[in-house]
């Protein structure tokens, strides 16, 4: 890890690497200054585990107006992920933000995260333009016990182009409400909820699933 807010990188991978964070948080490339934070990534692969990870923050931006981007979570070739409270990847705690291209990736057989009832947000602002945000689960990956997931949250302005991917026997399960494309705050012309999509195709690795319990999903809300 690096000691700016750019470009900082966690990889866990072999099937003999095992990362035991003691339930404490992990924060990854956070900015409260003149530096926006992207490009920092959380890798898992190849067999590797996470384990007893608190809440994660990847691309925090506290500045009063910045950006957050390129941010992601990748677990694949069997990686495994095991949290314990919230996720946010991609945010721009301040505004007006743009927030964009971050992302989790969960993809392969094998691959696996249980997010334990934990909440799950890629990519969100207090106001500004979040777009082009991504949870894709893939080939076989599993994402398990998520709480409520917002992919592409802002409270005001314009939240477009988000996306949640589960495909080629991807599963996808959560105990909350989802939520693709949410702006918090109405009243104000010119903003934008639009298209923000979910996309659930099987493929070659058999049947995608994406199981919300009794809760609903959201799609391009404002």
């Amino acid at each position: 890890m690096g000691s700016s807010s750019v470009s900082n990188s966690i990889v866990v991978s072999g099937s003999n690497s095992l990362w035991d964070n003691g339930g404490g948080p992990l924060t990854l490339g956070e900015s409260g200054g003149s530096v926006d934070p992207d490009n920092n990534l959380l890798v898992i692969s190849g067999n590797g585990i996470v384990t007893n990870i608190g809440s994660i923050e990847i691309g925090r931006n506290d500045a009063a107006s910045g950006y957050s981007y390129l941010n992601k979570i990748s677990i694949t070739g069997g990686g495994k992920l095991y949290s314990t409270n919230y996720v946010y990847i991609g945010y721009p705690a301040g505004g007006p933000p743009r927030c964009y291209s971050n992302s989790v990736e969960v993809s392969g057989t094998q691959s696996f995260w249980n997010a334990n009832g934990g909440e799950v947000r890629v990519g969100f602002g207090s106001q500004g333009w979040v777009t082009n945000n991504w949870l894709k689960v893939e080939e076989g990956g599993i994402v398990t016990n998520a709480g409520t997931i917002t992919v592409g949250f802002v409270n005001a302005r314009s939240a477009v182009e988000n996306k949640l991917i589960v495909t080629n026997g991807g599963l996808l399960c959560s105990t909350g409400s989802c939520y693709i494309g949410y702006v918090r705050n109405t009243g104000t012309a010119g903003y934008s909820a639009d298209s923000n999509t979910a996309v659930i195709v099987g493929g070659a690795y058999g049947d995608s699933i994406m199981n919300l319990g009794n809760t609903d999903i959201n799609i391009g809300v404002i």
